[in-house]
């Protein structure tokens, strides 16, 4: 399971268009913001663009599907792991699917099992046209939205509804398209989803009748397999506006009393869409495969054209630093050059000799400090290591470099500890001694920067 630090939830259906962001802590989503977004106005670039940042905090783009093209089956099936459940849902695809296998892209959702039976468990199918994913992802990327994941919101209204009796349990859309009315009908048997369509009503003189005709059939399609085994009671899950349209609508078709429940909020829907993302097998994903490698593959040669350019502009500032500082040199040698050759000769001669004078002195006690820090070297180095790097600056410092086979950590350390100990005319020649180890598979490397004692030789 990928770790995600953070996912969006983007529905862009017009008239309800919105952003959702959570934050993933352990597998749950956490709301960070919540933005409306206008008829033609996107997704805000910096909260879903696939930039570096993604390098370090992973981010989920989920996006909602519309409920049209969409085909939804129930099937029965052994309570077995989800990859097996996945190949026998692929062996009956052929049977579930109303097109060509060739032709669709399919997901599934195991449904939690609220019967007595733990043999088997409920799998709803989700068969959608490949074209029409490719139709909708195409719109998605215009608006500059790469989706990772697509999913459907009303599964997670059914999953968060309890069914208290057995039924049909219709779930109203209530932005559907004016004259247009759809819902998706559930029907409960046994403490167990049985079947799931999806109703479409038209505003017209035949509502009714298109409405009693489809319920019928369905009732029907339940009588033929078992599982209807009494009248259904019908319950309407909508707030009281989309519920004010249809309890009417359905009190034409049957005389029993409907219930009305309320819905899961659109945020809580989108927490809930949220959660089962960061969680699901990446393999059961209506994105097509070449999709997602295509947006990969765009990511990284973005990361890649990014990276060129950061490092042509650093070179290019770098460049300018040179020649601005070498301006400036240039003009300080110049100003230099003129303060010498006022001086007089004799000054210059008189500065040129104790300068040389003073050269040879410090050769003198350099080359004096120097055949110390060899000989503290040469006597306390260990057999097996191998001394490649000998500095020794201005009197001031030792610096040591060398290689040595692994293991000889402790061999190095006491030679370390051996030269802070030193002594030269009963005083100590470093006062400083700081080591360094670097181990790979071959060898050991080491370095020592040690600081002189102040002495006659410095």
């Amino acid at each position: 399971m990928a770790r995600w630090h953070s996912c969006n939830v983007f529905d862009p259906q017009p008239g309800r268009r919105r952003l959702w962001q959570f934050s993933v802590d352990k597998g749950l989503p956490a709301s960070i913001r919540d933005q409306s977004l206008g008829p033609d106005e996107p997704p805000p670039a910096r909260r879903v663009a696939r930039d570096w940042h993604m390098l370090f905090h992973r981010r989920l783009n989920l996006a909602w599907l519309p409920p049209e093209n969409v085909f939804l089956r129930v099937v029965q099936l052994p309570a077995v792991n989800l990859a097996e459940t996945t190949n026998m849902v692929e062996l009956q695809l052929e049977k579930l699917s109303p097109l060509p296998v060739g032709q669709i892209l399919w997901t599934l959702e195991v449904f939690p099992t609220r019967g007595e039976s733990e043999e088997l468990q409920t799998v709803i199918v989700v068969i959608v046209p490949r074209q029409t994913i490719e139709a909708y992802l195409g719109g998605l990327e215009r608006q500059g939205y790469i989706a990772d994941r697509l999913d459907l919101p009303f599964l997670d209204q059914l999953i968060a509804t309890e069914p208290t009796a057995d039924g049909a349990w219709i779930y109203p859309e209530p932005s559907a398209e004016p004259g247009n009315r759809r819902a998706l009908v559930a029907w409960w048997y046994g403490g167990r989803l049985r079947n799931l369509a999806l109703l479409r009503v038209p505003n017209s003189d035949q509502a009714t009748d298109i409405l009693r005709n489809e319920l019928h059939q369905m009732a029907w399609a339940g009588d033929i397999e078992g599982w209807l085994t009494s009248s259904p009671r019908w319950h309407v899950v909508a707030d009281e506006a989309t519920a004010a349209e249809w309890v009417p609508l359905l009190s034409t078709v049957t005389e029993q009393q409907i219930d009305v429940i309320p819905p899961r909020p659109s945020e809580e829907l989108a927490a809930l869409s949220a959660e089962r993302a960061v969680k699901a097998d990446t393999a059961t994903n209506l994105v097509p495969a070449e999709y997602v490698a295509r947006y990969r593959q765009q990511y990284v040669d973005g990361l890649w054209m990014r990276g060129v350019g950061a490092v042509i502009a650093l070179y290019m500032l770098g460049v300018l630093a040179y020649f601005g500082a070498l301006q400036v040199l240039e003009y300080q040698h110049d100003q230099l050059r003129s303060q010498v050759a006022g001086l007089s000769q004799t000054y210059t001669n008189a500065i040129r000799n104790e300068a040389r004078l003073g050269v040879l002195e410090e050769r003198q006690r350099l080359k004096y400090g120097a055949l110390q820090c060899w000989e503290a070297v040469a006597r306390l180095l260990p057999t097996d290591a191998v001394l490649d790097d000998f500095r020794f600056q201005n009197g001031e410092r030792l610096a040591l470099r060398g290689t040595a086979p692994p293991g000889s950590e402790a061999a190095l350390t006491d030679f370390n500890e051996a030269l802070s100990k030193y002594t030269v005319d009963g005083h100590l020649l470093f006062t400083r001694v700081a080591p360094r180890f670097t181990t790979d598979a071959r060898m050991l490397r080491w370095d020592f920067d040690c600081t002189l004692s102040e002495g006659e030789f410095q």
